[in-house]
């Protein structure tokens, strides 16, 4: 199995509200998948027919009723670089240890004052329909003893942020996984008739280069 792997530049994940339009510029490239498990896992969660399920093209390999794919068109999957150095804010391989599927992503610090990467879409759509979002997290590293979940939307021509701590869903960093379900509506003014962005993990700090955190099972419901 292959990834697609789309990398940009962008000021950040420590953009915050009304940071304006990032200019995204970079090139989409392939990473082998590595250590996969021998058994496909259905998630804490399994996929459930009767309950509709949104895929947004990463972190995710299980069953859904609907896909946004990450095409490098007018969907994409970025990992955030350093403005000016092109550094990115993390590296990215993936591993066997997971909870859904196969394979989770493992995102290593590269030594950049923040992170953060996620995905991004053009042009806004409607998630009226979805009102949870789901992202397994796990770490035992200093630097990830909280990590932000972002997500963004467009009012008034302007690109909005909006974060809440992974911390405040029952994640920890005590090296076991946590599954997080996360109220859309909880992301204070979201509006998600507009959306930008389904999900983009982060920090403004960031920590020693080489300290990791895994992400899977990501789907809205």
């Amino acid at each position: 199995m292959k990834r697609l792997l789309f990398v940009a530049g962008c000021l950040a994940v420590a953009c915050r509200p009304d940071a304006g339009i990032p200019d995204y510029s970079g090139h989409v490239g392939l990473r082998d998948t590595t250590d996969a498990g021998d058994t496909t896992l259905p998630g804490p969660k399994p996929y459930d027919p009767a309950t509709p399920r949104l895929a947004i093209g990463a972190f995710y390999e299980g069953e859904y009723s609907e896909q946004i794919a990450i095409n490098d068109a007018d969907t994409h999957y970025y990992i955030f670089t350093i403005e000016g150095t092109g550094e990115l804010t993390y590296s990215q391989e993936t591993s066997g240890e997971r909870v859904e599927g196969r394979i989770s992503d493992v995102l290593t610090l590269t030594g950049t004052p923040w992170w953060g990467g996620g995905v991004i879409w053009d042009t806004a759509r409607d998630l009226s329909a979805w009102s949870v979002l789901a992202v397994s997290l796990r770490s035992a590293d200093e630097a990830f003893d909280d990590v932000e979940v972002t997500v963004q939307y467009e009012s008034g021509g302007q690109l909005r942020t909006v974060t809440l701590p992974a911390s405040g869903y029952g994640y920890t960093n005590d090296g076991n996984w946590h599954s997080l379900r996360i109220p859309l509506a909880d992301f204070p003014g979201f509006d998600r008739s507009a959306a930008r962005s389904p999900l983009i993990l982060g920090n403004g700090q960031a920590g020693p280069t080489g300290e990791s955190l895994f992400v899977d099972d990501v789907y809205m419901e």
